[in-house]
């Protein structure tokens, strides 16, 4: 049985959501090929470096571990350890999970600096352990590094100008946060990133850099909750991968970009609670995003006039449509326009009495 089109619009949305879902459950270190920490606690025999281990206890005795959830981070075997994944040959740590197993309760206890010492390190997630402090300068030193996830902390002070040494990153998190200062302009020397979360954070100096727009392979930016100031970059028409953008509740100014239509996979904007003015872009992939709240608290926004060239570039050609068909019938079909002329004829003479009789009464 062949579908109408709205059949297969509404079967197509809901294959969409569904295979989105299906997606975001998929945890995000299936991307890494070190595989879970359970699976390296559960089949690794491999011996790990001792300074390596040496680092992972220094972290463990600054730790507050109540639960002594890291109770297997004990002997020599430090790739067995819960949390910890190790290259299956040399024995380096490729990976530090952190997320879920520890809770500092935000007691005072920084990130300590000694971790640029694991300098294989792919994958490090210390997000949601109550850490203080400020970011270590020396997480710059962790050039493989392809995750960093410090996000749902209390880190404090400013992104320090190291992490553009990252080159490998694609994913960085570090929102949920008390960091302040300025977004620095290293950031876009991070060629690989695809992720990059700062929201919910104090960043309160200058605007957002230029730089960014240079990360073509950038796929979600989420700068929310913040207080940057200055324009939206008009080179964001660059982002060709976006897919998600959100910028609200900071303090940006001016005019939307046009580059903005360009951005042809973009499908989540937030642009709302900011000083935005002057009209919103549309064509292309902007025309699908018509959730109003994309855009609300800009009071100097409008919509452009190209909004409405649609209604009125067919006003024209629908009128002289109608109109050719209406003198076409009367043409060809003389009994309907004895009947029209008929009509015409006598809602005139109804039209000429009532505007007569008045006259006459005052005459």
């Amino acid at each position: 049985m062949a579908l109408s089109p709205m059949e297969r619009h509404l079967l197509c949305n809901s294959s969409s959501l569904l295979l989105l879902f299906l997606f975001s459950s998929v945890p995000i270190t299936s991307q890494f090929p070190f595989g879970s920490s359970k699976q390296a606690y559960h089949h690794s025999n491999v011996t790990c470096i001792e300074s390596e281990r040496r680092a992972l206890l220094q972290l463990k005795h600054g730790l507050k571990d109540e639960l002594n959830r890291l109770s297997s981070w004990i002997g020599e075997g430090c790739c067995s350890w819960e949390g910890v994944g190790c290259h299956k040959t040399t024995g380096s740590v490729l990976k530090l999970d952190l997320h879920g197993i520890i809770s500092n309760n935000f007691s005072g206890i920084q990130l300590p600096a000694f971790l640029g010492l694991l300098k294989n390190l792919r994958y490090l997630n210390l997000s949601h352990a109550g850490f203080d402090g400020e970011i270590p300068h020396h997480l710059g030193n962790l050039s493989h590094l392809r995750y960093l996830d410090l996000g749902f902390n209390n880190l404090q002070g400013s992104i320090p100008s190291k992490i553009g040494q990252l080159i490998n990153l694609t994913y960085l998190d570090l929102s949920f946060n008390n960091v302040q200062g300025s977004i620095p302009s290293e950031i876009g020397q991070l060629p690989k990133l695809t992720n990059l979360l700062l929201s919910f954070n104090k960043l309160n100096v200058g605007e957002i850099p230029d730089e960014i727009m240079e990360l073509v392979q950038l796929q979600v930016l989420n700068l929310s909750q913040n207080h940057l100031t200055g324009k939206i970059p008009d080179k964001i028409g660059n982002l060709k991968q976006l897919e998600t953008l959100d910028l609200s509740m900071n303090e940006i100014f001016g005019a939307i970009p046009e580059s903005l239509s360009d951005l042809y996979s973009l499908n989540s904007l937030n642009l709302s609670h900011n000083k935005l003015s002057g009209p919103i872009p549309s064509g292309n992939q902007l025309q699908t995003l018509t959730d109003p709240s994309i855009y609300e608290g800009n009071s100097g926004l409008c919509h452009s006039e190209s909004d409405w060239s649609w209604f009125y570039s067919g006003i024209g050609p629908g009128f002289a449509a109608g109109l050719s068909g209406v003198l076409g019938i009367l043409l060809f079909k003389k009994s309907w326009r004895y009947a029209y002329f008929k009509f015409i004829e006598s809602a005139c003479d109804k039209i000429w009495v009532k505007t007569t009789r008045p006259r006459r009464n005052f005459g």
